[in-house]
Order: C-alpha cells, then structure tokens, then sequence
C-alpha cells in the first residue's frame, strides 16, 4: 500500500458496486483539494464499476491513494476505522423493504457501522459541484426534533464548510410532528446572531416531508444526525437517516450522535 498523505484533513472515499460512483468520486477528489488534504478512496475491484477507471493513473496527485476492495464489507469497514478520517464520501442507490433486509443496504451499513462522518450522494442528485467542478453549499436544511441533536448539526456543517473554505451556508431548521419546535426558537449551539437562519414546522410522514421540504426551499444538502439502528423494524423500513437518504434528491451528509 502507498504511503498515505500526511496531511490533517483526510478523506475517504466509498464505491458502491450497486451505484455509479463516479460523481461520488469526483465530490471526494474536490474536497480534499479545498481542504488540502489527502484522500483514500477504497474502489470496488469490479473494473467496470471502477470510478478511477476514467482517470489516468499516471496524472493521480501523489495525495491521493486508492486502494481496492471486494464487496464484502468488513474488510473494507476496519480499513476505513482505522483511517479514520474527517469525513467519508459515498455514491449511494436506493432499496428498500425486503430488498433492503435480504441483500443489504450500502447506506445502512455505511451509517451504522463506521459512525463517522458521512456524505451521502444519490447517483441522480444534483450534487455540490457547478459545471466547472467548484464546491457550493449556500442553503443547509437541518430537520430538528431536540436541541442536541440540532447543535451537533449546525456545528458540524459550519466547521466542515470553514475547513473547505466555504463561506457559512444559510441555516433552515425544520421540524416535523406535533411536538417541532416553534417558529420563534433561536438556533441551538451557535449564536444566533452570527448565522443566516429561519425555522419552519410542517406536517406528514417525516422522511418524504424533509426530501420535499429540501427541493421545495432549494437546499444544496441536508444534514442529519443519527444513532444507528435502534430495531428490528429498522432493518426493514431503516432508521430516520437511512430513510430520508433514500427519499432525497438531495445530498446528505449524516453525523453520528456518539461523536
């Protein structure tokens, strides 16, 4: 194996033998460079599935290391715990129901198991990168159900968006049910008077309200946090996160509660 980059932001990038990784990739390969840092991307052996099968070997920056894997997931998962990097990037499809409890689920094991941070994007999703390949992230959509939950959100997108120099994103808070909080309560974890923010309720099953809500109020990603699997039923149905990665059409980026 190469000698990985010595650098203090490393990414890691994931393919997905079921999803065309190659945007995926292209995300991982324009985050490490606006942090300057290093990235490890694990690549399924399966050539054709290969995202770096469209680059030049050759012309790879020496910050940048790619390591094959089999689909068996263990492996992979102690390779990129061990690496243990600021973040981890993803190209994600969607399954779900018996499909998901029978063969598996890429995002569920993601979510679960590594418990780091995680960017998820879905093969049709308009991604974070405009025509020329620069990042953007102007308007975050953080779904709210307690006040910790809501202050690990809005620090780990606004420390994430300063570590790639990005300038800070708007902060649309939204909750979901009966028991959201009001419109009128401040951010939770930042000071209120140093962020762009607004806070909306709305009514309806939770996962397909949040996909909704991000198109509907042009979100560029959707950050959740979550705990992990925490029943049986979520092995089917999967848990909030998982849910709302297969309902959106937008990209998420999931942090663990544990962190």
């Amino acid at each position: 194996m190469a000698q990985r980059p010595n650098r203090a932001f490393i990414a890691a990038h994931l393919s997905d033998p079921g999803a065309d990784s190659i945007e995926a990739f292209r995300h991982a390969l324009a985050i490490t460079a606006a942090a300057d840092g290093g990235l490890v991307s694990f690549v399924t052996t399966e050539e054709d599935a290969a995202p770096e099968a469209s680059f030049d070997r050759a012309q790879i920056p020496s910050n940048i290391e790619l390591v094959p894997h089999q689909t068996e997931p263990d492996d992979l998962f102690e390779g990129v715990r061990g690496l243990r990097p600021a973040l981890v990037v993803t190209a994600t499809h969607r399954s779900s129901g018996l499909e998901r409890l029978f063969q598996g689920s890429h995002t569920g094991r993601v979510s679960r198991q590594l418990s780091l941070p995680t960017l998820f994007l879905g093969v049709e999703d308009p991604g974070l990168l405009d025509e020329t390949g620069k990042l953007g992230i102007l308007r975050v959509l953080v779904p709210t159900r307690e006040p910790e939950r809501e202050a690990r959100a809005i620090r780990g997108i606004l420390e994430l968006c300063r570590t790639l120099g990005l300038p800070q994103p708007e902060i649309v808070l939204l909750g979901v049910g009966d028991h959201a909080p009001p419109a009128n309560e401040k951010p939770h974890g930042v000071d209120p008077f140093s962020i762009e923010w607004a806070r909306y309720h709305a009514l309806g099953e939770v996962a397909p309200t949040i996909a909704e809500f991000a198109v509907s109020h042009h979100a560029d990603l959707v950050v959740m946090v979550t705990d992990g699997r925490d029943s049986l039923a979520d092995g089917v149905r999967g848990t909030i996160t998982e849910r709302v990665i297969r309902a959106s059409s937008r990209p998420v980026l999931a942090l663990s509660n544990r962190d």
